[in-house]
């Protein structure tokens, strides 16, 4: 027994008297037997090879009598294999910082197998249909509008830093049969914000080619609702209202005051309807639920 690790070096060692068995084997250096563990490869060849054994050392003495211009094969084991062998948990390697840095699989919430990615399904792509209510997250606090939407209705975050226009139209492409549109922003008198994009009568032509696009998505008799606060007041929200409805071909809501919170003067009505291209009331209901209405704080006012 070697004082220093432990691990017999006499003849009667289980893995000398296994090696001296097979005298068809050939090796090269001896590894850390514990981190990993060690094969040799038959060589039919050297029929004459006898392993010597251990002694002293047992990391080098065996690689002085080992020809070192054979192979090496190193097998991994395990550390449960270890501790099965009866080598003591203090004495098995610990992860390294490579492996100690790796996050869990997402899939089966288990640390990968180290050299192997972890395999992440993709979403299954959906055609978004009915009633889609698009959030602009520059709201004050958004997150409870989110919460708030009456069910059946598919909710969309407009980042408020990117163009509002592009990500709805992005939206849309791949929809189909819907039947409402919430826009719940900011706005003013024959304004509404949409992310950076900024909507009047006059940018409306800019944006022309991508509000006529939502009309491929829409219903025949799809609506249009604008929450953002007082868009449809006076003649210039009467005049944003029609001109929207005309590129977009859908019936458009819009309210004339503030909208929000009672205790800043606001109210969840959308007073003004332009029904340009059919007959009739807005047949969409509002977007969010009376717990939502009764307890937001904030308006959708433009500042």
């Amino acid at each position: 027994m070697n004082p220093d690790n432990g691990l017999s070096a006499l003849p009667s060692d289980p893995l000398s008297e296994s090696l001296s068995t097979k005298p068809t084997l050939k090796g090269g250096e001896i590894n850390d037997p514990i981190a990993v563990g060690l094969a040799f490869t038959s060589a039919s060849s050297l029929t004459d090879f006898t392993p010597q054994p251990f002694a002293g050392d047992p990391y080098t003495g065996a690689s002085s009598t080992i020809s070192e211009s054979l192979p090496i094969v190193q097998v991994q084991v395990a550390p449960n294999d270890l501790i099965s062998l009866g080598m003591p948990a203090t004495s098995l390697p610990q992860p390294s910082s490579r492996t100690a840095s790796l996050s869990t699989d997402p899939v089966t919430s288990q640390p990968p197998d180290i050299g192997v990615a972890p395999v992440v399904p993709s979403p299954a792509p959906e055609t978004v249909t009915g009633e889609i209510a698009f959030i602009d997250s520059s709201l004050p606090n958004y997150q409870s509008l989110v919460a708030g939407v009456r069910p059946g209705v598919t909710v969309v975050i407009l980042e408020g830093d990117r163009d509002g226009i592009a990500q709805i139209t992005k939206v849309l492409k791949s929809a189909e049969n819907v039947s409402a549109i919430h826009l719940i922003s900011p706005g003013d008198a024959g304004v509404l914000n949409l992310g950076v994009t900024q909507l009047t009568v006059d940018s409306l032509d800019v944006y022309g080619a991508s509000l006529r696009r939502w009309a491929s998505a829409l219903t025949p008799d799809a609506d249009i609702l604008l929450y953002g606060s007082n868009v449809g007041a006076g003649a210039v929200g009467t005049e944003f209202m029609q001109k929207f409805s005309q590129l977009t071909t859908a019936d458009i809501a819009a309210s004339t005051n503030p909208t929000g919170s009672a205790n800043l003067g606001g109210d969840w009505d959308l007073e003004k309807t332009v029904l340009e291209v059919n007959s009739g009331d807005i047949a969409a209901k509002g977007a969010f639920q009376p717990s939502l209405t009764s307890t937001y704080s904030g308006v959708f006012t433009a500042t």
